[in-house]
């Protein structure tokens, strides 16, 4: 992955009547499964090893092309984003049926290519996409959350609520009634804030209080599950208090805390059917990886936690309770950053690295993103050395016998 600390932050009143919003929508909201990439017939609850496969990018054929896969549902379709070429522009993709569909943005597939950017972050059991797009094809245009319907076609604007051209939004996760979440803010140097889209609709869902300084984030919306709990994060009154994970209930807010007593900050980056939340914690010696569940939050062991500074990241869960995310490893000796995806399944972790059939050498898995019920695992690798090293190309992980 990028040289980047192992630290890294994981991402970027209320009247009663905006109350009384909240609460219906969020009452609505059904959620979408955080899913997979291809049907297996293995159960999540115990693969043995798994078959991998590569994201093609759009621009070059051969191994070296980025790509990133971020989601994936239970009839078998991963999307995730890739460069078009053009040094401004990324666009969606979801993957189906074995082939790769671009994803155009709001001006549609103008030939040769659609330019305004794209992404794609969330897909429920419906084939339903979402995302963002830009408005126009510069490079500072803001972009706006979006929904591909059966992922493809020129997607559907979801808006800001925001009067003017300067707002923007962005779509993290969808459920399979069409419930949307994510973020929006009003201008660029304002903060972020949580929203939910229902039936083509944006309600604001309450934060904490907090309110961040210019380009941050005072709350967000980053998954939902089909029994209507969506998770994210959002800063608190104290100022001095970096963000909190969160979970938005029946349109009440509340606040996950942090492994740590005083501990820097916590993200929520998914949840399951049954209420299980997963994520990143912070504090003053290392980063853990996250699990919530009935009020009880637990530490995911890092890979290598005798490091100076232990480094772990939970980043999707499945409904057998089936965890993905990363774990930081050191160094080599140039001082390339190492990264592995990660497993963990009652606790306990494990190197996915090790666990694949058939390697791609210099290639290695860094960040498990997701995990469906049937247990295809879908990330991020990086050639760690040859031509292509530091090239990140998104897999997918299929349980085999």
């Amino acid at each position: 992955m990028p040289r980047t600390s192992p630290a890294r932050a994981a991402r970027s009143t209320r009247t009663h009547r905006a109350t009384r919003a909240v609460q219906a929508v969020t009452a609505a909201l059904t959620v979408a499964a955080v899913c997979a990439v291809t049907h297996a017939p293995t159960s999540a609850a115990a693969p043995v090893r798994y078959r991998l496969s590569l994201a093609p990018g759009f621009t070059t054929a051969g191994t070296c092309s980025f790509t990133d896969v971020v989601a994936v549902n239970g009839s078998g379709q991963a999307v995730g984003s890739a460069p078009t070429g053009n040094p401004f522009w990324n666009h969606g993709f979801v993957i189906r049926g074995g082939r790769t569909v671009e994803l155009y943005g709001l001006g549609g597939p103008t030939p040769p290519r659609g330019l305004e950017d794209t992404a794609a972050n969330g897909i429920n059991d419906r084939g339903d996409v979402v995302g963002q797009s830009q408005l126009r094809n510069s490079p500072d245009s803001p972009p706006h959350a979006v929904l591909w319907r059966g992922g493809g076609g020129t997607p559907l604007d979801l808006g800001t609520g925001y009067p003017g051209t300067a707002a923007f939004s962005t779509a993290r996760d969808v459920n399979s009634s069409g419930t949307v979440v994510g973020s929006r803010s009003e201008r660029q140097d304002a903060p972020r804030t949580a929203v939910a889209w229902v039936g083509g609709r944006l309600t604001p869902l309450p934060g904490l209080g907090g309110v961040d300084g210019p380009w941050g984030t005072t709350s967000e919306a980053v998954a939902v599950n089909e029994a209507g709990l969506v998770v994210g994060n959002a800063r608190t009154r104290d100022t001095t208090q970096p963000p909190r994970a969160v979970l938005w209930r029946g349109g009440v807010v509340r606040n996950l805390g942090t492994l740590v007593p005083g501990a820097e900050s916590s993200f929520a980056n998914a949840v399951n059917d049954k209420g299980v939340v997963v994520g990143s914690s912070f504090d003053t010696k290392g980063t853990s990886g996250f699990r919530w569940a009935g009020g009880v939050m637990t530490r995911l062991p890092s890979l290598a936690p005798d490091l100076d500074w232990p480094s772990a990241e939970a980043n999707g869960i499945n409904g057998s309770g089936v965890v993905v995310g990363t774990s930081f490893l050191g160094a080599d000796p140039e001082g390339y950053l190492l990264y592995a995806a990660t497993i963990w399944r009652d606790g306990v972790a494990k190197d996915l690295n090790t666990m694949v059939v058939n390697p791609v050498p210099g290639l290695a898995l860094s960040y498990g993103k997701a995990v469906n019920d049937t247990g295809v695992i879908v990330g991020t690798a990086e050639y760690t050395s040859g031509a292509c090293r530091g090239v990140q190309q998104g897999f997918v992980l299929t349980p085999t016998a």
